[in-house]
């Protein structure tokens, strides 16, 4: 216990400051769009572009060692005849113990309507094509309010190891909240009722994704990803991740459609 008591902050650039920092900037994307334009592509484009501020070419401290991370995000040159999600990535982890994945990950990001309680954009045909090819992907709730009542209501205040010996008992908010397909389609609602089911994106990227958690293997899904399997969709923008201590050294291609996908 005296070592997880002697973690240190790292000038905030742990796990929980990378959280807090993606909270913050979502947030303040939120209210500037709510203002002006609420609109999900605008969501998307606006979050790919603050995730690679964020986290390109940055070293995240994490317990027993480092994550070096490297960033770049893409969008379709021309508009996709069939969207097969708002965003996906590409994450290509080096663990620790020199093992090496590569997966991916698919968004869909709906907005909440204004003054209601509802996504009316949500297509449930479109999530159940989703959902057959990439059975791990997520659909990303943003509300110009809080989002409270999601799937944990105490959160650890640092999971290392064992189970912790202290918790926080304070219930964390958001304004970007992620729920799996398989369970979206289940509850069958189109309402803020599907936070119920929901973590925080923020948690759902730091601690899941990162340690290569819901991600997507196998080929049919990374062919879509990378663009070169469109006739189920395309992703509208796509975000390519290294992480690890060999990330600096990874080839920054990724194996991408470069004629269907350009730099942003």
């Amino acid at each position: 216990m005296d070592v997880i008591r002697k973690i240190k902050n790292h000038d905030g650039s742990n796990l929980k400051s990378a959280v807090f920092q993606l909270e913050t900037g979502i947030m303040e994307i939120v209210r500037k769009q709510f203002s002006a334009v609420w609109d999900a592509d605008l969501m998307s484009a606006s979050l790919s572009e603050k995730l690679c501020s964020l986290f390109n070419e940055r070293t995240i401290h994490v317990p027993g060692g480092s994550l070096f991370t490297k960033w770049k995000a893409y969008c379709t040159a021309d508009p996709p005849e069939k969207i097969f999600s708002s965003m996906a990535f590409i994450l290509h982890i080096s663990f620790h113990d020199r093992d090496e994945v590569t997966g991916a990950a698919f968004l869909d990001i709906h907005v909440k309507d204004p003054g209601k309680n509802t996504f009316s954009d949500i297509k449930k045909d479109a999530i159940r094509r989703l959902n057959t090819s990439a059975p791990h992907s997520q659909v990303l709730l943003c509300d110009y309010d809080a989002i409270a009542g999601m799937a944990f209501a105490t959160s650890p205040e640092y999971i290392v190891g064992n189970a912790t010996h202290t918790w926080n008992n304070w219930m964390p908010v958001t304004h970007a909240a992620c729920i799996q397909t398989e369970l979206a389609l289940a509850l069958g609602e189109k309402t803020t009722s599907l936070y119920k089911g929901s973590f925080p994106f923020s948690y759902q990227l730091c601690h899941r994704y990162f340690y290569g958690l819901d991600l997507e293997y196998h080929g049919t899904a990374m062919d879509i990803a990378r663009g070169e399997k469109t006739d189920k969709g395309t992703p509208h923008y796509l975000i390519t991740v290294s992480l690890g201590d060999n990330a600096s050294t990874c080839d920054d291609d990724f194996g991408i459609n470069r004629s269907l996908y350009r730099e942003m």
